[in-house]
């Protein structure tokens, strides 16, 4: 007479090697997410920073003129809703967004610039251009 012999449950290897596959798959997708965090953070910025130039141009009219714009709260830009733009900034990013016109007593071209925590500086301008640079915030072309 034959002796079955049934096997019930998993042996010690087969654990292992599920353990192992789960703990490479966690390994991506927890690293997929730390990135994910950046770029999101980096995309409200940008988003805030064309709202920002907007609300500018809508400031400055039909004649195209900002005024003295020595920082984001000077020339147009002391109007509207900009004091609100420069929180949203600052909140989003790692520090307080800079503003720099083509001159400091009638701008026609306004940028603004914030520094991420990262060191990325997005950078967003009133001829349209909306991206990123290096350097120091106010090195915006």
């Amino acid at each position: 007479m034959k002796k079955t012999y049934l096997q019930k449950g998993f042996t010690l290897i087969e654990l292992l090697v599920v353990i192992a596959i789960i703990g490479i798959l966690s390994a991506i997708v927890i690293a997929n997410l730390g990135t994910a965090g950046a770029k999101g953070r980096k995309a409200a910025v940008q988003g805030e920073s064309k709202a920002f130039i907007t609300e500018a141009t809508l400031l400055a009219g039909d004649s195209g003129n900002f005024g003295a714009v020595t920082s984001c709260s000077t020339g147009v830009l002391a109007g509207g809703n900009i004091a609100k733009m420069v929180s949203n900034l600052t909140n989003t990013g790692s520090a307080a967004p800079a503003c720099t016109a083509d001159s400091a007593t009638a701008a026609t071209k306004v940028s603004v610039s914030t520094t991420l925590a990262g060191g990325a500086i997005v950078c967003a301008s009133t001829d349209g251009s909306v991206g990123t640079a290096t350097g120091s915030a106010g090195s915006c072309p």
